[in-house]
């Protein structure tokens, strides 16, 4: 309950992973409810000294080993920053508040309308909308980056049900190619017209 409450009143957070225990349950949990909250997450593998005393060791081979070991575990990490750490000898543990500030920046990142507009085009005209075979073709109008904390966009289309629900996710990785927003989940919201009123905060 304490975790849940100190989630919910945080913008970032950090999920300390024990190197010899891989991760368990309960941080499948932890993180799990991070993401539900829209936060920015930090996953520390901690103990990577243990790690360093193995001079035959290569330690660039057992790093991305251990991340595709996360990727089996949890299906988030093209964005969320992971960091081997060692409270024993302070190693990298002063880099997460650091990567804690710049992440926050991303967070708060606003990008002007006419230039996603402009962006949006150009990715419709690489890859036009998919929709299912008994909806009518999905069209976009325009679309504007509604809020911030976490960054969220809104698409102005013809009928939300019209588009494939993976087309939301080609357009989150052009957004992250064009304008960054690492280390940050992105809100991608349709709507149709006439229920656009309200949406600038």
């Amino acid at each position: 309950m304490r975790t849940n409450r100190a989630i919910t009143r945080s913008d970032i957070v950090c999920v300390v992973v024990d190197w010899v225990d891989w991760i368990h349950q309960q941080d499948l949990s932890i993180i799990s409810t991070v993401l539900d909250n829209k936060k920015w997450l930090i996953i520390a593998i901690n103990k990577w000294d243990l790690v360093l005393k193995k001079t035959w060791a290569d330690k660039e081979y057992m790093m991305n080993k251990y991340i595709s070991y996360l990727k089996d575990k949890i299906d988030f990490l093209p964005w969320v920053w992971v960091i081997f750490t060692s409270a024993i000898d302070k190693k990298r543990v002063y880099e997460i508040l650091e990567w804690a500030i710049e992440i926050k920046k991303e967070r708060q990142k606003r990008v002007k309308t006419w230039i996603f507009n402009t962006f949006l085009e150009q990715a419709i005209l690489k890859h036009p909308p998919t929709w299912n075979r008994i909806s009518h073709k999905p069209k976009i109008y325009y679309w504007t980056q509604a809020d911030i904390n976490p960054p969220k966009f809104v698409l102005t289309v013809n009928n939300p049900e019209h588009f494939h629900f993976s087309y939301k996710r080609y357009l989150e990785n052009k957004i992250r190619d064009n304008f960054w927003f690492f280390w940050t989940p992105i809100i991608i919201e349709y709507r149709g017209r006439g229920k656009t009123k309200d949406i600038i905060k």
